[in-house]
């Protein structure tokens, strides 16, 4: 079972209850002095009497004699030859008076000196009678006190300040108070001493203490007291050991700055897995290193200062208490062998800043020094082993000190002859403190502690908070009542997109929440989403797309789920059918984006068209979307946003063409679209490098949400001077909020995961009564094409479906046209699979749609037997082949070549009959690449076939042979239809003019066209039996 965490210190022993335990049993001490120096003082009654019988001897004589010959009474002074008498004081009150005054004078003198002398006795008396009183007091202390009836429980692992459950202490949130040493309570009693045999010698001397039975712990209040200052290492080394014993992972960082031992003052730490180091430590060994450090914790208590704690919470413990699971973190600043070398008055006077305001923004400091009482700062000063005033005792621990009876330090013969000792007896507490006892660099249970942070950080999930939670603190706010509930798709839908979208992506503070907005009307436009991967940007990029869906219906709201850089975050939307997404990408290339945004450039362009044909009542055009749909009647607009992530893989494809066409797009969009009503949502990792950045995405786009970014990106992000972006913790899921006209804000983004996206995504489905289904490029895989077409007519020639369009549209066409250009050249190889894809792939499409159009064809192929393209191609044959739709072997090549030539010059453009001849695998026929008689007839095929409705399709696996086959004759001129995989850059040049077939990657395909149109696809799929069987039928 798990020893109790922080939070048992609150529930079952406070500790508050613990000092009163203490209290109450020093108090218990000091009635034990009280009662012994009362008893030695009943020991000292004869003493005072007999003070008191001298002192009243004195007194009388002293009355006596001034009564007798009023005259000042003569002082004390040895006479030896003088004898008093006996009764001195009744001859001073009744003796005989001389009649003459010479009688007078001589009796005078002989009294006086009687006198002197009696008063010399006397002061012999009483000097004696202090003797024994500073006798007896010296021997009477010290002296054993009960022990105090009261002893306080034992602490439990963590808190105490030992090593014993150390590993077992289960970590949790609560009062940040720690044993840190133990103090022992001691008296000090000033008690009477005699220094000379003269009266004149009495004065005060301190006696032994009179401390309690027992020390007791010091307990540090890291909120009150801020941490402390020592000169003991050990404690140092306890305390931060335990604080990450007892704090949850990820709650705490250490900052340590070991200059002297560099690194090695915590020597645990070095044992840290380095994904805990990077969590929980922050070591700094160079002197120059401490500046930077406190400048970064002074900007973390602004931060907290204005963000978390404002006029609600008077700590950052007090905060984390409401805030709940997202907490911030505690700072732990650990100054070691402090100060080390020069250290400016500019870094004391920080250090004392931060001392001072850290605590309440849970920044605490513990500084290692050899003279902590001048350097600390105003913190709590631990001495080892040294006795010391109170008043420098930790702040909670005064309280456990007992009042002592107010004493005199005046040390006089009335006073000790009052009986009352509290009249010359002095009491001057002391406390005596001892450091930590045991060491942490060798004890086995930093070790088992060591292991668990490792197992902790790994294995723990970062600080988040769920879509109900950011949902019901919005709902909580004023006038938020129509905000969607994740968990109720009854309250789905009820906002309005009129006016522009607003979503929450996450939280602030206790009780904000975060939103960006997207607008026509304002200073919102877009957004800028930055993180580095691992950071939790495709967390935020779901938690904004899933409150959009959830607040706006699909008629106000439609989306663009763009990824250029191939990625497949938003397939889950995809398979979840989101009925708001008009465009999903998945693991498309980035010229699939492109063609998307022109798709989108045309929206806005028809958008444009219809706001100049719409008059508002006022009788103007509306000037954006706001007006329009406030205008009665008009067909309804959704407002449609964008979203891009990795944009920068748009501008840095390597071909400055594709980069600038992809730039200039997302300048149109940005500047063009807000009034219309389409918004970007660019998402990056980083803003550096990207040569043609619009400047519209830095100078138009004010909104940002910033994960953590270098420091570099963080200046480009947020501003020339701002890191705070830079400082965020890596997987932390905490960002950067910046929007125009409001504060900036360190915000916990709303962890959406894929899961409850897609979930998301699938119950929005059902609530649509009628729901669209996204058009999805999805490139993770070949497909077959999902429509067959193929156009003919008599005066445009045919168009065949070669391959898979990345825009919107799916098919790519190849156009071949009636005249001698009217051919089509495939040059294509096996690909990426294994069964020819790309080749076949081509070869299917086309062949399906000629069965689709009912177009006649022949096939003849010229590679090896039994290969996965003769398999595949002997399918097809079984499946569609008739007596309109042939497929031979190579031997029959000539024969088919001779017919198709008479088929072409039957009747020109009025024949009756379109074939199409398909040469597949040419690569493999000698006779074609040395240019012999058959290669001739095919040059005289070319020439007559296209006006006759005879169109060829030549396949070639390779560039280079496809180059030599057609050099014959010249016969490239013929093909006005191109289609290449990626080549080597000699056939690039040779065959399509540009070295833009050899930039191909993948499975892309480049379509070239007589015209100069040029289009990128990729492959389809080979079709299975199964499909040929559907096709044929």
């Amino acid at each position: 079972m798990a020893l109790p965490t922080l939070a048992y210190w609150v529930k079952k022993q406070t500790p508050d209850d613990y000092i009163a335990v203490i209290r109450r049993g020093l108090a218990g001490t000091v009635s034990g002095v009280e009662a012994h120096l009362t008893k030695v003082v009943r020991r000292l009654d004869a003493r005072a009497d007999s003070m008191n019988a001298i002192i009243a001897e004195r007194d009388a004589i002293s009355r006596a004699f001034a009564s007798r010959w009023n005259a000042t009474v003569p002082s004390t002074q040895n006479f030896p030859s003088a004898s008093p008498p006996s009764d001195l004081i009744q001859r001073l009150q009744t003796g005989r008076m001389p009649w003459f005054q010479s009688g007078k004078e001589v009796l005078r003198q002989k009294e006086s000196q009687w006198v002197s002398q009696r008063f010399f006795q006397l002061d012999e008396l009483l000097v004696s009678e202090l003797r024994t009183v500073a006798s007896i007091w010296s021997r009477a202390l010290p002296a054993k006190v009960a022990s105090p009836a009261s002893q306080p429980p034992a602490l439990i692992a963590g808190i105490q300040d030992f090593a014993q459950g150390l590993d077992r202490a289960s970590p949790g949130e609560g009062p940040l108070v720690i044993q840190v040493g133990e103090a022992a309570w001691a008296v000090d009693v000033v008690v009477p001493h005699l220094g000379s045999a003269a009266v004149s010698g009495l004065t005060t001397q301190i006696a032994a203490g009179l401390p309690p039975a027992s020390p007791f712990a010091t307990l540090v209040d890291l909120v009150q007291d801020g941490g402390f200052a020592t000169d003991h290492r050990t404690s140092v080394e306890s305390t931060v050991v335990r604080l990450l014993a007892l704090l949850p992972a990820g709650l705490l960082k250490v900052h340590l700055f070991d200059p002297v031992k560099v690194g090695a003052s915590l020597k645990f730490l070095s044992d840290l897995g380095d994904a805990t180091r990077a969590a929980i430590a922050d070591v700094r060994v160079v002197a120059a290193d401490l500046e930077p450090l406190l400048d970064d914790l002074t900007r973390h208590v602004a931060r907290v200062t204005q963000q978390y704690l404002g006029s609600r919470h008077s700590s950052l413990a007090e905060y984390n208490r409401a805030a709940g699971e997202v907490a911030e973190a505690y700072h732990l600043l650990v100054l070691m062998d402090f100060p080390t070398g020069r250290v400016d008055d500019d870094v004391m006077r920080k250090l004392d800043t931060l001392v001072k305001a850290g605590p309440a923004c849970g920044v605490f400091t513990l500084i290692l020094s050899a003279d902590p009482g001048r350097y600390s700062f105003g913190l709590p000063v631990l001495r080892n082993e040294v006795w010391d005033d109170p008043a420098k005792m930790i702040p909670r621990m005064r309280g456990v000190l007992p009042t002592l009876p107010s004493g005199s330090s005046q040390v006089t013969v009335d006073n000790i002859r009052s009986k009352d000792w509290r009249r010359y007896i002095s009491l001057r507490p002391l406390v005596f403190w001892r450091g930590s006892s045991w060491t942490p660099s060798t004890a086995p249970e930093v070790r088992s502690l060591v292991a668990r942070l490792d197992r902790d950080i790994s294995g723990a999930k970062p600080r988040s908070i769920s879509p109900s939670a950011t949902a019901k603190r919005l709902q909580a706010m004023p006038g938020r009542g129509r905000d969607a509930s994740p968990d109720d798709p009854s309250t789905w839908w009820r906002k309005s997109a009129a006016h522009g979208v607003e979503a929450a992506i996450g939280v602030t503070g206790d009780r904000d929440v975060a939103t960006v907005v997207l607008e026509s009307a304002g200073s919102e436009p877009g957004l800028i989403i930055g993180g580095q991967p691992g950071t939790g940007k495709s967390v935020l990029l779901h938690a904004l797309v899933c409150d959009l869906v959830r607040n706006y219906s699909p008629r106000d709201l439609e989306l663009y789920l763009l990824d250029p850089k191939q990625g497949v975050e938003f397939t889950v939307y995809a398979t979840g059918k989101l009925p708001h997404a008009k465009v999903i990408t998945v693991k498309a290339p980035p010229e699939s984006t492109i063609l998307v945004l022109e798709d989108l450039i045309e929206q806005i362009a028809a958008r444009g068209e219809l706001f100049r044909n719409t008059r508002t009542p006022s009788g103007a055009n509306p000037d954006k979307l706001d007006d329009y749909l406030s205008v009665p009647g008009v067909r309804p607009l959704p407002r449609i946003v964008a979203v891009i992530d990795e944009f920068q893989a748009l501008l840095n494809t390597g071909n400055d063409d594709t980069s600038m066409r992809a730039s200039g797009l997302l300048d149109r969009t940005i500047r063009e679209g807000r009034a219309f009503g389409v918004h970007l949502v660019l998402a990056t990792q980083s803003l550096q490098g990207i040569t043609h950045l619009p400047a519209a995405v830095t100078n138009m786009i004010g909104s940002k949400v910033v994960l953590r970014v270098s420091e570099d990106d963080s200046r480009i992000f947020l501003g020339p001077q701002d890191l705070d972006a830079a400082r965020l913790g890596k997987g932390s899921g905490k960002a950067i909020l910046k929007r125009p006209g409001i504060d900036k804000r360190e915000i916990q983004v709303t962890n959406e995961t894929k899961d409850s996206a897609h979930k998301t995504a699938k119950a929005v489905a059902m609530k649509a009564s009628n729901p669209r289904r996204p058009t999805v490029l999805d490139f993770s895989r070949l497909r077959p094409p999902t429509k067959l077409s193929a156009k003919c007519d008599g005066r445009n020639g045919l168009q065949l479906l070669v391959a898979r369009g990345m825009g919107v549209s799916e098919s790519v066409m190849a156009r071949l046209p009636l005249n001698e250009d009217g051919h089509l050249l495939v040059v294509a190889g096996p690909g990426r699979g294994s069964a020819s894809a790309p080749s076949l792939g081509t070869l299917s499409a086309m062949l399906a749609t000629c069965v689709v159009a009912k177009v006649p064809f022949d096939v003849v192929d010229f590679g090896d037997l039994q290969t996965p393209f003769d398999l595949a191609l002997g399918e097809m044959q079984r499946t569609i082949a008739s007596p309109q739709r042939r497929f031979a072997r190579k031997n029959l090549f000539e024969s088919y070549l001779d017919q198709a030539r008479a088929l072409a010059q039957q009747s020109g453009t009025k024949a009756s009959t379109r074939r199409v001849l398909f040469l597949t695998n040419t690569h493999r026929s000698r006779d074609l690449i040395d240019g012999g008689d058959v290669a001739y007839k095919l040059s005289e095929l070319l020439e007559v076939a296209a006006t006759g409705r005879v169109h060829v399709v030549l396949h070639s696996d390779t560039g280079a042979a496809a180059s030599r086959i057609l050099a014959n004759a010249d016969m490239l001129r013929q093909f006005g239809a191109r289609l290449f995989a990626r080549m080597d850059s000699d056939s690039s040049y040779q065959l399509a003019g540009s070295n833009e077939a050899e930039r191909l990657v993948g499975d892309e395909l480049l379509l070239w066209e007589q015209t100069g149109e040029k289009t990128k696809a990729v492959s389809f799929a080979p079709f299975d039996a199964k499909a040929w069987a559907r096709i044929a039928q």
